[in-house]
């Protein structure tokens, strides 16, 4: 477990350095010389944010301590708790205005089952000392994101532009498994109206599988 949301660690910073980097250090020393899989962030790539300085201490840790360790980076994983989806029907539900930080921000995003299968490649990987992203990374503007999810699950649901946050970049980075340095607003990689769509309709459609 750890502290996902870059606006709690901004203003509990002890709290995130106990749980995300102790918490982090407990469970490697715990694991041993068995295999272990740190989740981390996109964040942790030159990171302005408390939270990304924490992912990025914990990294530099696995890298220095523990050889038979593997480094999972993700963006934004779709569908996950506290992400875009379940806070638009969140909103939805207590009738409030959806919240968006800046139209322009660019973001990563991937489907949860995708993040399923590059851990399950970090724990089956026959070397730790290695990092795993997307192998198709693919990136969108909030403000055509929201707008995607709002028309599926909220129509006409009223938006609050409320600007961009503390510790927040406009555009996060990410390195590739080639080892490329990448910016979400590339535009190799922003997606197009309807790949927006499918992959949030394929996250709606697995999270109505799994109640079912």
């Amino acid at each position: 477990a750890a502290y996902k949301h870059v606006r709690f660690c901004e203003q509990n910073r002890g709290a995130c350095y106990r749980v995300n980097v102790q918490g982090a250090r407990n469970a490697y020393t715990v694991a041993g010389e068995r295999r272990f899989v740190f989740l981390s962030s996109d964040k942790a790539i030159e990171p302005e944010c408390v939270m990304g300085k924490a992912k990025a201490t914990v990294e530099s840790d696995l890298r220095r301590h523990r050889s038979n360790a593997n480094i999972v980076r993700f963006g934004n994983v779709l569908g996950s708790r506290g992400s875009i989806l379940p806070a638009v029907i969140r909103y939805r539900d207590l009738q409030q205005p959806i919240p968006m930080t800046d139209p322009k921000m660019t973001r990563f995003f991937m489907p949860i089952t995708e993040a399923v299968w590059i851990i399950g490649q970090a724990l089956n990987a026959p070397e730790g000392g290695q990092v795993f992203t997307t192998a198709t990374p693919r990136s969108a503007r909030i403000g055509k994101f929201i707008a995607v999810c709002r028309a599926l699950l909220a129509p006409a649901h009223p938006i609050a532009t409320v600007g961009k946050r503390p510790g927040e970049k406009m555009h996060e980075k990410l390195i590739t498994n080639d080892g490329e340095l990448i910016q979400s607003d590339d535009e190799r990689f922003i997606m197009e109206h309807v790949d927006i769509v499918h992959m949030v309709e394929g996250t709606l459609n697995l999270n109505r599988a799994c109640v079912a």
